[in-house]
């Protein structure tokens, strides 16, 4: 926008003084016209963005809060840490891990059923009648009766159709099978972090390419708008050499997205997403 209403302030000096042409100014408000259409239709969309994060954090509508525009990378990741890391704090790992620990404890009540239950009992009776006439003369008119009762009992497993033996057997293959399991998402999310440390590398040599390139596009646009001025260079050629800009900028945007995205793909495979 910078550039376009240059344009146009360029363009109309040469016209007031008659070197310059009507079309040239025309096309340069056209220019200037379309980036300030395209920025509100982006700041529209932004506050659209915005209410829809609102009601996805469950926070009132119409919430203002500004988001730096600004994306930071964390260069300095190495892949020793983060798969040390994520061997620790993998929610996957840590629950494979746990459900070693459920087993263990399955196995351990189903070789209590092995063992005698001896239950102890207890209680306490009071009963109390008292009749003013009896019809027989041989009840009483008063009666009472208290006292503690108490007992052990014993249940000894004899025979139940084998089935304690088959459920210890039973409880013994499944802490094996999470055992196998666990080792298995351990080797899997290792795996997930080679591969997402690869993908961040990568992401950093593109955002590399992209930060020298657009050093590249603004030299080239501020040398070709310089002979612009001094009527050397065409129109045509300065909107070339803008519309580049413009492209470089936008992948340059997408390379630091891409990295942060690859970044973040790191910590939450490392159990670090929330503390990060």
């Amino acid at each position: 926008m910078s550039l376009d209403s240059e344009r146009v302030r360029l363009a109309q000096y040469r016209l007031d003084v008659g070197v310059g042409v009507k079309p040239e100014l025309l096309q340069s408000k056209i220019d200037l016209n379309a980036q300030i259409s395209a920025q509100l239709t982006q700041l529209a969309l932004i506050e659209q963005l915005k209410e829809q994060l609102n009601q996805a954090m469950g926070i009132p509508q119409f919430t203002p809060y500004d988001v730096t525009d600004t994306i930071t990378i964390n260069r300095d990741i190495s892949l020793g840490d983060v798969l040390g890391v994520a061997d620790k704090n993998n929610p996957s790992v840590l629950l494979a891990k746990k459900n070693i620990d459920i087993a263990n404890y399955v196995l351990r009540e189903s070789k209590a059923d092995l063992y005698p239950i001896i239950s102890f009992n207890g209680a306490y009776n009071f009963n109390r009648t008292t009749n003013q006439t009896v019809i027989n003369s041989f009840s009483t008119l008063f009666n009472q009766v208290h006292g503690y009762n108490y007992g052990l009992t014993a249940t000894i497993p004899i025979l139940n159709n084998f089935n304690t033996r088959r459920e210890i057997k039973q409880a013994k293959w499944n802490i094996t099978y999470q055992n196998i399991n666990y080792e298995s998402q351990r080797s899997t999310t290792a795996l997930n972090v080679i591969n997402a440390f690869q993908n961040f590398e990568q992401q950093k040599k593109i955002l590399a390419v992209e930060e020298e390139s657009i050093l590249l596009a603004r030299e080239n646009l501020d040398i070709v708008f310089q002979t612009y001025k001094l009527g050397v260079a065409t129109l045509l050629q300065l909107k070339l050499a803008q519309s580049t800009l413009i492209d470089v900028e936008n992948r340059l945007i997408e390379a630091r997205y891409n990295a942060k995205l690859s970044e973040t793909e790191l910590m939450r495979l490392s159990g670090q997403i929330v503390r990060y």
